[in-house]
């Protein structure tokens, strides 16, 4: 009887090792492609910023909005967001949010309330205008953000 007992009690924990194996193998392989990772900071006049970014890169924007401006560097993303749209309660200074550029953010925000949905800030994706975005807070409280926007060829500003 105690062999049966322990037995069954090794192919129980072989299922469900199994069964947690299958499962992650899921999440990896459902997961949306990611493009690129950058990072943003909060300021209060987006035209001033990149102004003194550019200069500071010694590059243009690769994209320019009145409210969203980003450069190419190194590969990654660093950008400049306006307060008063995306962080009305940001404090400036000291605000830098990680931001991970997707394809398909319907796609990766989907994805994400189905691994982690106690880590989704807010209950949709939010558009402002050219930009799809939403909010996540990792395990440490950190917030991260997934974003889309149109094609590079297609929103660059015009001289």
């Amino acid at each position: 009887m105690r062999y049966r007992v322990l037995v069954f009690v090794g192919l129980s924990l072989m299922a469900s090792n199994a069964v947690r194996a299958q499962v992650e193998d899921d999440r990896m392989v459902d997961a949306p492609a990611i493009e690129r990772m950058g990072s943003y900071l909060v300021v209060a006049d987006v035209e001033q910023a990149s102004e003194f970014y550019s200069a500071l890169f010694g590059r243009e924007p690769e994209y320019s909005s009145p409210v969203f401006v980003s450069f190419d560097i190194a590969g990654g993303q660093f950008a400049l967001a306006a307060r008063s749209v995306f962080a009305p309660q940001a404090e400036i200074g000291d605000n830098g949010v990680p931001n991970i550029r997707v394809a398909d953010i319907d796609a990766m925000f989907d994805h994400v309330r189905r691994v982690a949905p106690e880590s989704v800030v807010s209950p949709s994706v939010n558009r402002e205008g050219p930009i799809a975005l939403f909010k996540l807070r990792d395990p440490d409280g950190n917030l991260v953000e997934f974003y889309s926007l149109p094609s590079v060829s297609s929103s660059s500003s015009s001289d």
